[in-house]
This record gives C-alpha cells, sequence and structure tokens, in this order.
C-alpha cells in the first residue's frame, strides 16, 4: 500500500508483503551466523567484536518496532492492519520472548559467559522458514519450495554436528587444561595445532558416529563424562538421521511426483495409441501435446480439490490474480477493474483458458466470430487477405506492433508471440471473421464470449450501462476512422473510447448546476416578515420568494438548470403555504382555492391551533424555510443517481446536498450546524412516518409506533417540526398547478388533515395503536358509518383508502357485500393487522389501486377486492411473509395501480394474480406484471390459457374449502349429550339423531379439497 492510502491508525506493514519477507530473510541469516560463531566462540574462548555484537543488538531492536509495525490475519481470515489490535497481538505472543532475548543480548556485554543463550532464537526459525516460502512464491520460484525443504534437513544436520563437535572439543579441552584425562591427551601436541586442523577433527569424529562411518582411531574417550557424550550421541544420531532421511525422501518424493504423473500419462497415452494404430509421427505430436498441456494446466488452472475448499470469493480472488494481468491489459477490462471491481472478479472467472498444439486452426475465415481472443504463449500465424487500393486500413495500426510479416501475390502473413487482443468486436455484435489464424508451436489463450460478458454483468445495472455506451462508441468509432470490423482493431481505438467514456462520467458533472448566491439581507428581512404578523410589504409572496431564495428562481435556479420546474413550483406552494400559516392569513393561503371547495374558517381554526401547538422559534423557522426550498431537490434524477446506493433516497440526497453542496442550495450556508441536524433528524422522521399514507389509511399501527419511539428518543420538539414539516410539503402537492399558496388543502382535504393531526397530537400520552383507530374511527363517522364489529372497522379502513365520502360510502359497502365470506374474514384479518404483534403486508399504491378500479366500469371494487385476496394468498403461499424479520412488509401495487387503469377485459384482470411474480426489491416487495399480460390489458376479448385459469379456479376454490373447514372447527361441539355427540346448549337433538353421528369433520373437508387440488 502508498502511505497516501493509509491512516494514522494503521501499520503501514502487510504480513504478506515484499519487505516483510526480505525482513525475514535477513533475520534467517543472522540467527544462522549466531548458531555457527557462539558455539565455537564459547569452545574456543574467543569473544566477537562489540561493533558486530551491537549492530546485531540494533537489528533486533528494529525487528521488534517492526513487528510492531506488521498486520496480520485472523483466525476469521481478515486482515487485520489497526495498530491498536496490532500491537496487542504481538505483545502477547512474541513480544515478551523478543525483549527477554534482547535484554539479554545487553546483559551480555558484561557478562559474555551467557552470550551462548542467544542461540534461543533459533526457535523463531519456524517462523522465518515460512517467510523464506512465502518469498519465493512471490518470485514464482515454486519448484525451489521442494528444494528449500531438502536444504533445511540438510543443515539442520550440519548444525548439529556443528554444535556437538564444539561440546566434543568444549569437554576435551577443559579437562586437559585442569591436568586430567581428555581425548585430547592422545593427540601430539594439540596446543601447537590450528583451530581449525582440530575443529576438523572433531567434526570427522562426530560427524562419523552420527552417520555410522569409520571415526579416527586416534580420538577417543578417556573419561566416564566423554563416554556418557559418547553414549548420547550415538543414540540421538539413530533419531537425527532417520528424521532427516524421512524428510529429504519425502520432499524427493514431491519432487518426483510431477515427473511420474507425466510418466504415467505418457505410458498410457502411448498405450492407447499403439492399440488404435496411429502413426509414429502423429502419435509422437500427440503425446508431446499432451505433456505440454498437463503441464501447462499445472501452472495455470488450481486442482478442483483445492477450489472446493475455498468460498467463492476467494476463488474468484484466486482467478483474478492469475489472470489480471492479461485481461487488464485492455482498456475496456481495465476500466470495468477500476470502476466495478466485483464485475471484474466475475469476469475474469468467465474467461475459459485454451491450449493449442502446434498447427492448430484457432478460427477460420469467413467463419462466424464468437469470441474475444487474448493469446498469452506461443507463436501464431495470422493470415489475411490482402488489402486493396481502396480497401480501409489504419496506417498507425501497422506500425504499432513489431511483428514479422511476409507477402504473397493474393495474402499478407503475420506471425506473433506476444500478447495480443483479438476479435473485441464479438463482445459487442455478429460478425464474421475476415483472418485466419493458426499456431505454429504450442501456445495458450483466454477466451470470452459476448453472452458470458453479459451474464458476468446481470447483477449492475450501471455496469451494463457504461458496457452499453463503450459498445455504441466503440463501433462508431471504427465507422469514423473507416476501419474494416475485422478480428484485430487498433489499440487506439479502445483508448479513446474509454478516455470519453471517462470524461463523460465524470462524478458530479450533472451536479455542477449552481444556484444564484443569497443575499443575507434578504434571508434576514424575509425572516423577520415571518416572525412578524403585524408587518406588511409582501403581497406576491410566490415573487417574494423566489427573489429571496436562489435555488427557485425561475430563470436561473437548480430546478431549472435540471428541468425540475413542476418541483420548483412544488416548493414555492409549500414554502408560501408555510408563510401564511405562520402568520394567520387566511386569504393568502386560499387564494387558488375554487369557491365551492374552499377552506372553511373553521378547519383554519384547526390549523392554526395545530401550528400554535408546534410552537416554532426563530432558529426553527429558518431550518423549516430552507427545508422546503431543498426538499424537492430529492427527487432529482441527477443527484439520485450521483449518490453512492445507500444513501440513494430522498432524505439522504437533501442531507449531502446541505452539507457539501452550498453552491448548489446557497441557502443552506446560513445555517449553523444545530439547525442542520434538526433537518436531519426531521428527514429521518419523514422516512419512517408518511402522513398522506396514514391520512388515507394507507399505513398500519406500526408506522405510528414507529413515529412514537422517534418522538420519544430525538425530542418534542423534532417531533413537533416534523410534523408541521409534512403539513407543508402536502399543502404543495398540487404546486404545479397553481403555485399560490395551496390549491391541495381544500375544504374536503383539510377536514380530514385536521382530524389526523388533532390526534397525532396526543400520541405522547397515548398507545400507537389506540391513536390510529381513534383516527380510522373520526373518519367513520365523519362518513356515516357505525363501528359495532371487527367487519365494521375494516369498512372504515376500506373508506379511507378509497376516500370515500358520506355520499359514495355504501356503494362501497355494495361492492364489499358481492365477496364470498372466505374472502370477507381474509380482507378483514388484513386491514385489522395492527403490524406490532402480528404480521401484516402494506401495499404502497393501494389507494391508487382502488381509485382506477372504482373509475374503470370493466374492473369495480368487487373484483379488485377479490385480487386483493389473491394476491394475500399468494403472498402466504409463497412464504415472504416467514421470510421477513419484519412485522410489516411493504408490497409495492405500483404496475398493478397502472395495468387497472389500462385494463379493459374483466377477464384479464381477474387472471393479474396468475400472471405475475412478487420479487423482492431492497427493503420491499414489488409485484411485477408479465410483460405479455400487461400488453392485452387493451383486449376487449382477451381469453386466458386454460392452465392458467384453472389454476386461479382452484386457487379460490381452495380458500372457499379452507374457510368451510375454518367454520365447522368452530362449530364442532366441547361437549356431548346422553344421546349424541351434539352439545344440547348449542344444537338441539332432532328426531332420528342418534349416538355416533357427529357434524362433519374439518380434516376430512380439508382432505378432500387438498386431493381436488
Amino acid at each position: 500500500r502508498s502511505f497516501c492510502d493509509m491512516r494514522w491508525d494503521e501499520v503501514p506493514i502487510l504480513p504478506q508483503g515484499m519487505f516483510i519477507n526480505l525482513w525475514g530473510l535477513v533475520s534467517f541469516v543472522i540467527i544462522l551466523l549466531d548458531a555457527c560463531i557462539l558455539p565455537m566462540a564459547v569452545a574456543w574462548e574467543f569473544e566477537p567484536r562489540r561493533v558486530e555484537w551491537a549492530l546485531e543488538l540494533i537489528f533486533w531492536v528494529a525487528d521488534a518496532i517492526v513487528k510492531f509495525n506488521t498486520g496480520f490475519y485472523s483466525k476469521q481470515g481478515t486482515l487485520v492492519v489497526e495498530r491498536r489490535r496490532v500491537a496487542l497481538h504481538y505483545a502477547t505472543r512474541w513480544f515478551l520472548f523478543d525483549f527477554s532475548i534482547i535484554l539479554l543480548d545487553c546483559v551480555a556485554f558484561a557478562w559474555p559467559q551467557l552470550r551462548i543463550l542467544r542461540l534461543v532464537r533459533l526457535f523463531k526459525a519456524g517462523n522465518i522458514s515460512r517467510s523464506l516460502e512465502d518469498l519465493l512464491v512471490e518470485f514464482g520460484m515454486h519448484r525451489m519450495i521442494l528444494l528449500q525443504k531438502v536444504c533445511e534437513t540438510g543443515l539442520a544436520i550440519l548444525l548439529l554436528t556443528h554444535w556437538l563437535s564444539c561440546a566434543w572439543f568444549f569437554m576435551g579441552c577443559s579437562r586437559w587444561t585442569a591436568g586430567r584425562e581428555s581425548w585430547l591427551s592422545l593427540v601430539e601436541d594439540p596446543g601447537g595445532l590450528h583451530v581449525w586442523d582440530i575443529y576438523g577433527r572433531c567434526v570427522y569424529f562426530v560427524l562419523g558416529h552420527i552417520l555410522a562411518a569409520p571415526v579416527d582411531a586416534s580420538i577417543a574417550p578417556q573419561s566416564i563424562e566423554e563416554r556418557t557424550f559418547l553414549v548420547c550421541l550415538i543414540f540421538s544420531s539413530v533419531l537425527v538421521v532417520g528424521a532427516g532421511i524421512s524428510n529429504m525422501t519425502n520432499a524427493i518424493a514431491v519432487l518426483n511426483h510431477a515427473s511420474a504423473e507425466v510418466r504415467d500419462m505418457k505410458s498410457k497415452l502411448r498405450q492407447v495409441l499403439r492399440a488404435s494404430g496411429v502413426e509414429r509421427s502423429h502419435a509422437s505430436r500427440i503425446v508431446r501435446f499432451a505433456v505440454h498441456s498437463h503441464r501447462r494446466r499445472r501452472d495455470l488452472v488450481v486442482d478442483q480439490g483445492i477450489m472446493r475448499l475455498l468460498s467463492k470469493t476467494l476463488a474468484s480472488e484466486l482467478t483474478r490474480c492469475q489472470r489480471s494481468v492479461h485481461i487488464s491489459s485492455h482498456d475496456f477490462f481495465r476500466t470495468i477493474r477500476d470502476g466495478f471491481p466485483d464485475i471484474f472478479l466475475d469476469v475474469c472467472s468467465a474467461f475459459q483458458t485454451n491450449l493449442y498444439g502446434d498447427g492448430d486452426l484457432v478460427f477460420g475465415l469467413d467463419t462466424r466470430c464468437e469470441f474475444f481472443y487474448i493469446t498469452l504463449g506461443g507463436t501464431f500465424l495470422r493470415k489475411s487477405r490482402r488489402a486493396s487500393q481502396d480497401g480501409r486500413k489504419d496506417p498507425k495500426f501497422t506500425q504499432s506492433f513489431t511483428v514479422q510479416t511476409w507477402r504473397e501475390e493474393e495474402w499478407e502473413l503475420e506471425q506473433f508471440s506476444k500478447r495480443r487482443h483479438l476479435c473485441e468486436v464479438a463482445l459487442f455484435a455478429k460478425c464474421l471473421h475476415r483472418t485466419e489464424l493458426r499456431t505454429t508451436t504450442f501456445a495458450d489463450a483466454l477466451t470470452l464470449s459476448g453472452s458470458d460478458l453479459a451474464g458476468c454483468m446481470r447483477a449492475s445495472p450501471k455496469c451494463i450501462g457504461m458496457v452499453y455506451r463503450y459498445a455504441v462508441e466503440f463501433l462508431a468509432c471504427i465507422s469514423e476512422q473507416e476501419i474494416a470490423i475485422s478480428d484485430i482493431v487498433p489499440p487506439t481505438v479502445a483508448q479513446r473510447v474509454t478516455q470519453n467514456l471517462a470524461t463523460h462520467d465524470t462524478p458530479g458533472e450533472d451536479l455542477s448546476f449552481d444556484s444564484p448566491p443569497v443575499d443575507d439581507v434578504k434571508v434576514s428581512n424575509f425572516l423577520e416578515f415571518l416572525l412578524d404578523p403585524k408587518a406588511t410589504g409582501l403581497d406576491d409572496m410566490v415573487t417574494q420568494v423566489t427573489e429571496v431564495f436562489g435555488e427557485l428562481d425561475g430563470s436561473s435556479g437548480i430546478y431549472v438548470r435540471l428541468n425540475q420546474d413542476a418541483e420548483r413550483r412544488r416548493s414555492i406552494s409549500s414554502l408560501t403555504s408555510f408563510v401564511y400559516l405562520l402568520r394567520n392569513d387566511y386569504d393568502g393561503f386560499v387564494q387558488a382555492q375554487p369557491e365551492g371547495s374552499r377552506l372553511s374558517h373553521d378547519v383554519w381554526s384547526r390549523l392554526q391551533r395545530f401550528v400554535s401547538w408546534a410552537d416554532l422559534g426563530p432558529r426553527e423557522v429558518h431550518a423549516m424555510v430552507v427545508l422546503l426550498v431543498a426538499r424537492g431537490l430529492g427527487k432529482t434524477g441527477a443527484f439520485l443517481k450521483a449518490m453512492p446506493a445507500r444513501q440513494r433516497t430522498e432524505g439522504e440526497v437533501v442531507m449531502q446536498l446541505l452539507r457539501f453542496m452550498p453552491k448548489q442550495v446557497p441557502s443552506s450556508v446560513l445555517l449553523d450546524q444545530e439547525q442542520i441536524d434538526l433537518i436531519d433528524k426531521s428527514l429521518t422522521t419523514h422516512a419512517v412516518f408518511n402522513l398522506a399514507q396514514f391520512l388515507q389509511g394507507e399505513t398500519v399501527p406500526h408506522h405510528v409506533q414507529r413515529l412514537k419511539v422517534v418522538a420519544q428518543e430525538e425530542g418534542e420538539m423534532v417531533f413537533k417540526f416534523s410534523l408541521l414539516a409534512l403539513v407543508c410539503l402536502l399543502c404543495g402537492i398540487r404546486g404545479a398547478e397553481d403555485p399560490r399558496g395551496s390549491l391541495f388543502v381544500n375544504q374536503a382535504q383539510g377536514l380530514t388533515m385536521v382530524l389526523g393531526l388533532s390526534v397525532l397530537r396526543k400520541l405522547d400520552r397515548a398507545d400507537a395503536v389506540e391513536v390510529y383507530w381513534t383516527y380510522v374511527n373520526h373518519r367513520a363517522e365523519q362518513i356515516g358509518i357505525v363501528l359495532h364489529s371487527e367487519e365494521c372497522l375494516a369498512h372504515a379502513r376500506l373508506a379511507c383508502l378509497t376516500r370515500a365520502t358520506a355520499q359514495d360510502v355504501q356503494g362501497v359497502l355494495a361492492s364489499w357485500k358481492q365477496l364470498s365470506p372466505p374472502d370477507r374474514s381474509a380482507l378483514t384479518r388484513h386491514f385489522l393487522a395492527d403490524g406490532i404483534g402480528e404480521r401484516t403486508f402494506m401495499f404502497t399504491f393501494l389507494p391508487k389501486y382502488l381509485l382506477a378500479a372504482r373509475a374503470n366500469r370493466n374492473v369495480g371494487l368487487a373484483r379488485a377486492f377479490v385480487v386483493l385476496v389473491d394476491i394475500l394468498d399468494k403472498l402466504e403461499k409463497e412464504g415472504f411473509g416467514d421470510r421477513s424479520g419484519s412485522s410489516t412488509i411493504n408490497v409495492n401495487l405500483k404496475e398493478l395501480s397502472d395495468f387497472v387503469d389500462q385494463v379493459a377485459s374483466p377477464a384479464a384482470f381477474m387472471a393479474v394474480v396468475e400472471h405475475s411474480t412478487i420479487s423482492q426489491r431492497g427493503a420491499e416487495l414489488v409485484l411485477l406484471i408479465s410483460t405479455k399480460h400487461k400488453q392485452s390489458a387493451g383486449e376487449d376479448g382477451w381469453t386466458d390459457d386454460p392452465v392458467q385459469e384453472l389454476k386461479m379456479i382452484l386457487r379460490r376454490m381452495r380458500r372457499r374449502v379452507e374457510s368451510i373447514g375454518s367454520a365447522v372447527e368452530q362449530w364442532a361441539p366441547q361437549g356431548i349429550c346422553d344421546g349424541c355427540d351434539l352439545d344440547p346448549e348449542l344444537i338441539p337433538c332432532t328426531p332420528g339423531h342418534g349416538p355416533g353421528i357427529s357434524p362433519p369433520d374439518s380434516e376430512l373437508l380439508k382432505d378432500l379439497a387438498s386431493v381436488f387440488v
């Protein structure tokens, strides 16, 4: 990693990096020198130079520092580079050992006799050996690893011989110097012999006993100590030699294993070829290619047994490491690697390795071009027709490669052995090969088809878009440069296309529109006007807000620059409605409303009581104004696409703009951090609770409960601020038609709104379920529904969903009565589920669906209810309720609501569920209607496939039979009378009724239904 990529709390050294491997090699060399020098220094009593000793001490201190800055892999296989965890990991493992040896080195300056204890560093040789093995892998010397094992075994035997030789001399010298008998007494003039002479005799003597070889007869033990040493030497030699020979034999066997596989394969292949009567020359060619293929695949392809031990991601990473150098050498795939690393992993795995013998045909002239090729090794010969005088040829292309070219009368031959990219056009278009490619030696190449590339990108629409733009521009470049669609396209084409993509796809380019700057004085004056009810002078409110807030400017504001004028007008309507609500300006609020449906003064006074309850201060008013100005930008596609995938919600977009893009939203510059946080919390509340959905009965008590939790956690001011912001946003829904005040909150909508707000204000001291059903009860009383049963509660919620009034509610109830009892029971259970203690589905776009069904004479509410029951049944039977961990599951019915608007055949509508699928998209489920069925929406005489029609009939019949079984279970008696199996208190006995006769068995009915289905 580069130092620019690191943070201060991360260590700079990776455990598998080149530096740590080289450091381990140096450590191994120093330990090996100590293992050789220290025993001789103790035996012959000479002291190493202190300079060398000090340098070695400095190295081991540096080694401890390096270990404190080297990451490690946890037991779960993750790389840990956090400095605190790395330090703790080293401190609990090797630090105490390393510190003790360093301290021993310091003490040995004063007491040299202790220096022999430094040999305990040999315990670290195992780690250093593994580092050396990693270093060999880093350089690609895999075969050297086996040789390393052999050398380690031999080195261990030599070190043991060296130590025992020094110990043998030390024992003899100590006794001889003290005037006692020793093996040195048998040597003539031992004091006059050179150190290496006497060392050689010791090595010869010890090695002879270890290997059971002849030894020097003039050297023999002369004391009990020396004889004991010799007995231990002979006994240990059996273990040492046995272990050494075993390790070396295993290593040699591994070295020979590959050769044995090749010999076995060649033997079997020759037997088959001989039995088949293949000519000797051809058989020899087959055998040579088989050997080459075996060795090449062993180097390029990992054994399947090993691949099964790896996870899918690690296996893809391994494949990427093997092929990335070759694949990313092409500009197109390098773009995928940089922009979509996960997709690049799949692309690397999708490439196929192909091996060719000498003279093999890779692709032929005028054959279908199906694959993109990357040549890896070997020599290829490309044969193409000679270009005519008017043929299209890129003059720069023939100069871009160093190749050997032969020209014949009609053909052009080109031989190359370097890496080439061939047939790139096959990834994007159908064409024929314009050349012929053969091999002249053993060769190999990677291939990828267009369908495999498309399969890799299936999970990333953004990558699909990038590849599509590349393909379009790539083919356009070929056309512009008048290059024939051939098997080789100049590299400059891909470079040009990727550069163009990088220029056009620069993040933030679509966000470069700046709004006019905001005048601090104008904003201050506007806020003073809002907070002073007696202030006058701002008659045309729409003009004033567009002048004060540059984002809303009709000529150069950010909304207009992004072609979002409708959202700009809605924002103006929301903002002016807030101004009129805050200043109690009834005339300004209703100025755009028609006389017949205009908001009444009574409802306006109730709205004013809500505004007084909110009690916003100057800082909250300023934050509210900025929120209403910027809220519409959250729906802008350019901003949504520019945000990270996890932040692509309207609220997150607005917060990113307020925090980091002051040029686009200059009004945010005047806010402090506390006001920004208030807006952030308010938008988070809006994501939890939607006031419009609550008012039309689309939500469930679960959402009210979540609102209550947010109010308790964030405080009363956030709760009040969020509710008032939702009211203002609702006021601007129809602002695109007329931004003066609120066209939406008329008498009907205003009355519904104040009913909802009146119960939500009590949320701090009431239960969420109670608040929810209190509002539904108020709506029921408003339209004349009497609540005396659970089914009546369902009627009340259904009236909210269909926006029924006192005049048309009876039509809704009449449609309800057309349903069968099982369907009514299913809908009642659904509409009464609270989503807190019992699971429920919340259908978004359900009001739109029901209103469209009521407006379409070919559908009607009764059929819409039946289809809604079909959807509930499909959700339950396919297990979507059990899969989700939430008790409230959102189901998007947008496609169904759009389908209802267009459908012309009742049969087509009734069969829509059988022609639909339910899929998971993020946190919600989506009902998707098949394309074929959507296309049939306008057909009057549509008829269903008999199989699908039978499935629909059986589904509804099964529901009815299950309902009958449930009813029978409730009806079945709990006790029996003396004469029969019936409970006389529930069902009186009838004449002729006798013992053993009981009501129909519900299980029997269920079994009958299942058999029939």
